[in-house]
């Protein structure tokens, strides 16, 4: 017969087994969840590919895939006098959304940030602001400020707008 060994001899060998076993169930896991993913995303390609043109031409226009910022900043103008706005000035930042993953980097938003200083009234204001929901790009207001009127009723607004982009 063979004498028993000392039980610490195969410790070492025990944790690396309970290493790889603990590595295996969290792939096994990363493994299900990409796969419920990734049947979502065929799910959802399959949706978007039964849905009329109309709807799809309304989607791309919301998200273009360039920040396109010569009919932004007609729309945005254009929607501003339509209001009764005087605009004063309208500069812009084109940033990205950050994503954590390589695929999210890969479909990165950009984000394009319309700064308008504009002159009016605080109706007007409330019309350019309701008018800027129809627009056919997606748009939210990021921020309001507005001064006191030195003259009557017209006020000074600065409004920053944020569209979107692939």
């Amino acid at each position: 017969t063979e004498p028993l060994r000392n039980p610490d001899t195969y410790r070492p060998n025990f944790q690396t087994f309970s290493a790889l076993s603990d590595q295996r169930q969290e792939r096994a896991l990363e493994l299900n969840n990409l796969e419920a993913y990734f049947s979502q995303l065929e799910k959802l390609r399959e949706e978007i590919a039964n849905q009329p043109a109309e709807r799809v031409a309304i989607i791309e226009q919301s998200m273009p895939n360039e920040p396109s910022l010569p009919s932004l900043y007609e729309a945005l103008s254009r929607t501003a006098s339509q209001s009764g706005l005087q605009l004063r000035s309208i500069k812009s930042l084109v940033g990205a959304i950050p994503g954590e993953s390589a695929s999210e980097r890969r479909l990165q938003f950009r984000t394009i940030e319309a700064i308008m200083e504009m002159e009016g009234t605080y109706e007007a204001l409330k019309e350019f602001l309701m008018d800027t929901r129809t627009l056919p790009r997606l748009i939210n207001v990021k921020s309001l400020e507005f001064k006191s009127p030195e003259r009557g009723g017209i006020f000074k607004f600065s409004v920053i707008l944020q569209a979107y982009s692939y």
